[in-house]
């Protein structure tokens, strides 16, 4: 696994960034997938676009925890 993937390498777009939330967006075939990450209590949401939870894979969580380095979460 590339230890230095991003979430741009997998397809989702940046769509927002602010201090309260990070928004991520990747269409697919079937849906649009979004992931979000809430700055003010260190969490993540991947959820389709009727709002449903959707599993996330090995190579979106080696992103994600990227994306937590990158906002400083694992720095405690």
């Amino acid at each position: 696994m590339n230890k230095d993937i991003t979430l741009e390498d997998l397809g989702y777009e940046k769509i927002n960034h602010d201090e309260y939330v990070v928004i991520y967006k990747k269409k697919t075939k079937i849906s649009t997938i979004t992931l979000k990450f809430y700055i003010n209590n260190n969490s993540f949401l991947k959820e389709d676009e009727l709002g449903l939870a959707k599993v996330i894979n090995l190579e979106e969580l080696q992103a994600i925890y990227n994306k937590c380095k990158e906002l400083g979460w694992l720095d405690e």
